[in-house]
Formats: structure tokens, C-alpha cells, sequence
């Protein structure tokens, strides 16, 4: 059986749509969401009302001048409205345990930039954000979008973004190993396992990490026709389809990866493939 690589991140449902993930929050919050990132706030409103300045925390962007350019909006944005927007980014595996405390606590941050299915998972802690979702015309977001920020049919956050990824490969090693570029996860195999054999494996994380390793993980999941949880919402992970994408998954790892990415980051396989 072949199985298609995806082209790009147009991630499934995950069971939650935009107008869900506003839903999912209890206390009064924004959340922003998107096919790779979401952000929410489960902050209290009355105090930040007060106090007129909203906390927002994210990752540190690969690309630094991305975070100047939020900085600038969000310095032009308090020049217009007289509320002051505290911006703050951290490590991007530390934003789940912060997140936590935040909604545990009641105190924190007032938005966090999520991704995946994130918004499912603190629902019970996001505000609404219906009328938020409304006015950025919330019918023309992607479906994949929708199912990400959407929890019980309430936004429980607003996507903002959507990134399709690919993969880079050198052209002078796919050209002297008669490498063509591959369109089934089995081609993926037999290329990978003759990189590996030339001594360049296929770079990979697969380590403790929220953003590359899962992403590559849904992708192959998929592919296969596996998913976490099926339409209404139930658990469906254990099924046919996602023992044959592990044992396709194991296979790869072995004949045609880089084992040491097991210990890799989120940058690892930028600074491998630049150096």
C-alpha cells in the first residue's frame, strides 16, 4: 500500500474549529490560533482592565526580527488605545507548563501563542472569543484552522496564521546517488536509506520538542489514515492504521535517519542542514 508524503501542513481537525477554541475558556481571555500557532489568554480581566496593559507571552521566533516586528505593532498599538502591551517570549517547550500555572493559578499572562490541538487541551480554561472570531471574519478561515481554535462548537481562540512546510534536500547528493524526488512515503524509504548508507542521513527530531518532532509525526500519522480522535470526539488513536505508520515510522527511523536526533531541538535541524 503507498502512502502519498504530504506537501504541505494543512493539519487535520483535531476536533476543535476556531469558533470552538474561543468557547473553550473560562475566564475572560483573547486566544489567537492558526494551522501552527495559536495564542489565548486566560487572564483576569478586571484587574488587567485596571491596570490597562495586557501580558502576552510566546516563543522565542526562530527569526528574530519577527519578535522587533511584534514589538513595533504592539508599541503602535498602545500609542492608539492607551493600553500597553507587555510582550514577553520564552523558550517554545516552556510555554505548556507556563500556560498551566497560569490557568490553575488564575494569575500570568493574558494570551499565549498555542499551536496543534493545544486549545483542546486547556479549554476549560479560554475565554469565548466569539465576537473576536466574527470580526476577523471567521467563515473564511481554512478548515483546518477552524477545527484547531474551535472547542464544542465555541472559539476558545483566533488563528492568525497557517504554514505549509517542506522539506530541504541537497541537489548534488540526490543527483550523484540517481535520487528522484520522492511522492510516496516508500520512496521516502528507499532515498532515505541510501543517504544514510552514504553517510548523510535524513535529518530529523524526533526529540522532546512541541513544534518539529510532532509535526513530522502527524504528518506520517496521517498519511496512514490514523487520528487521535475521531469526529464526535472520541479517542482513536488505537487503531490498524497508526500500528502500520509506527511500524513504517520505526523502520525509517532505523534505516534511513539520523539516530542522534532523538536529543534534537526545535533549531537542531536548521543549524544540521546550514552547516
Amino acid at each position: 500500500m503507498s502512502h502519498q508524503v504530504s506537501p504541505s501542513n494543512d493539519q487535520p481537525p483535531h476536533g476543535m474549529t476556531r469558533r470552538e477554541f474561543a468557547k473553550a475558556t473560562t475566564r475572560t481571555g483573547l486566544s489567537v490560533a492558526a494551522g501552527m500557532g495559536l495564542s489565548m489568554w486566560p487572564g483576569v480581566a478586571p484587574v488587567r482592565a485596571q491596570s490597562k496593559q495586557v501580558h502576552m507571552l510566546a516563543w522565542n521566533h526562530f527569526i528574530p526580527d519577527a519578535d522587533d516586528e511584534t514589538r513595533r505593532q504592539a508599541k503602535a498599538f498602545e500609542q492608539e488605545t492607551g493600553i500597553k502591551i507587555l510582550f514577553e517570549t520564552i523558550n517554545q517547550n516552556d510555554l505548556l507548563p507556563r500556560a498551566t500555572a497560569a490557568i490553575e493559578s488564575g494569575a500570568g499572562p493574558d494570551i499565549f501563542v498555542f499551536q496543534w490541538n493545544h486549545p483542546h487541551l486547556y479549554g476549560g480554561g479560554l475565554t469565548d472569543h466569539s465576537k473576536i472570531f466574527e470580526l476577523d471574519d471567521g467563515d473564511q478561515v481554512y478548515p483546518f484552522q477552524r477545527e484547531a481554535a474551535i472547542v464544542d462548537g465555541v472559539p476558545r481562540g483566533v488563528p492568525y496564521y497557517g504554514i505549509a512546510t517542506a522539506m530541504c534536500y541537497r541537489e548534488d547528493i540526490f543527483k550523484e546517488l540517481n535520487i528522484e524526488i520522492p511522492t510516496y512515503w516508500e520512496e521516502f524509504l528507499r532515498a532515505g536509506t541510501k543517504l544514510k548508507d552514504y553517510g548523510m542521513p535524513i535529518g530529523q527530531t524526533l526529540g522532546h520538542t512541541v513544534g518539529d518532532a510532532p509535526l513530522w509525526c502527524y504528518m506520517l500519522l496521517w498519511s496512514f489514515g490514523a487520528q487521535e480522535v475521531d469526529e464526535k470526539g472520541k479517542v482513536a488513536i488505537d487503531s490498524r492504521q497508526t500500528r502500520h505508520a509506527i511500524e513504517f515510522m520505526t523502520q525509517l527511523w532505523n534505516d534511513a535517519c539520523d539516530e542522534s536526533a532523538l536529543a534534537w531541538d526545535d533549531s537542531s535541524n536548521n543549524r544540521a542542514y546550514l552547516s
